[in-house]
């Protein structure tokens, strides 16, 4: 593999766990989560 396919699928996976972690960290307020499942 080059460099630049490893630098490729390390952003991929960043930007997964961001992805995830900000679902994860969404608020608990009952408003906030209803607009957000709505959204996706």
């Amino acid at each position: 593999m080059s460099n630049e396919e490893i630098i490729k699928k390390q952003k991929d996976l960043l930007y997964l766990v961001i992805k995830l972690s900000e679902k994860i960290n969404t608020p608990i307020d009952d408003t906030d989560q209803q607009v957000y499942i709505m959204e996706g």
